[in-house]
């Protein structure tokens, strides 16, 4: 009887997570030059002599903020499946997109379960 190669098969990428942005000054100011990414992971690839399942892509995290960035889709945008060496995907799939939603002070607070604005934290 031959060696035979047992393996599984790689593993999936992480959620994206989520953020809360919030700025009391107006939509715009105070969060000017920030960069937020909330991406889920890519799947791990599998490049093993025998193909074996490569893993799904996590999904997109959520993010809420009193301003987004000028491309909201792409900062809680899911991860890429990774392929086996031969390129295939073997049924992985890249992962669902996240939220991106415009909140207000007030409506955040009302979001967070037992958060009222006097003990979101604030950045000076």
């Amino acid at each position: 009887m031959g060696a035979r190669e047992v393996g599984d098969g790689a593993g999936g990428g992480g959620g994206g997570g989520s953020v809360l942005l919030l700025s009391g000054a107006g939509a715009d100011a105070g969060l000017a030059g920030i960069t937020v990414n909330a991406q889920g992971g890519a799947g791990g690839p599998n490049t093993d002599a025998v193909p074996r399942g490569p893993g799904g892509g996590g999904g997109g995290g959520v993010l809420l903020g009193s301003t987004l960035p000028a491309d909201p889709p792409a900062a809680v945008a899911g991860g890429q499946a990774g392929v086996a060496r031969d390129g295939s995907a073997y049924g992985a799939a890249a992962g669902a997109p996240g939220v991106a939603r415009a909140v207000s002070l007030d409506e955040a607070s009302a979001t967070i379960s037992g958060a009222s604005r006097a003990c979101q934290p604030r950045l000076v």
